[in-house]
């Protein structure tokens, strides 16, 4: 209460009971102080998060090629390995006997010997047969 002479009391009007406007209670102010700190921290969440999916993308793309280039070598490696079994294979096949004498024949003009020996006499200038 406000005294305006010694001899009477003022009374503030009822309108203006209640909190003032230029104060700010202490609770308002927290909630306003949270909700400001939330509403950065959202903005900060959301930059992170754009930017851990930007990696990921980023990433799981170069995994992808990594994959096909990986399944690539191992067709083509697969290739490798049957083309040197069939490699082996012609050459097993052509050292053999019967593929070394066809081939001498077709190539160089070359027969098996005769298996029987054949001597030379000088005397009678012919072969003999033992």
């Amino acid at each position: 209460m406000k005294y305006q002479n010694s001899f009477t009391t003022y009374a503030r009007p009822a309108v203006k009971i209640g909190g003032r406007p230029h104060v700010v209670r202490k609770s308002r102010l927290a909630v306003s102080f949270n909700l400001a700190f939330v509403k950065a921290l959202g903005k900060v969440v959301v930059a992170v998060i754009l930017v851990v999916l930007l990696i990921n993308l980023v990433f799981s793309n170069a995994i992808g090629n990594i994959d096909n280039s990986i399944v690539t070598m191992k067709a083509r490696y697969q290739q490798l390995e049957n083309r040197q079994r069939k490699l082996r294979l012609d050459k097993a096949l052509l050292w053999t006997n019967e593929s070394i004498e066809r081939l001498a024949a077709e190539k160089l003009g070359l027969y098996p010997a005769d298996t029987r020996f054949r001597v030379y006499n000088e005397k009678t200038k012919t072969f003999r047969q033992l």
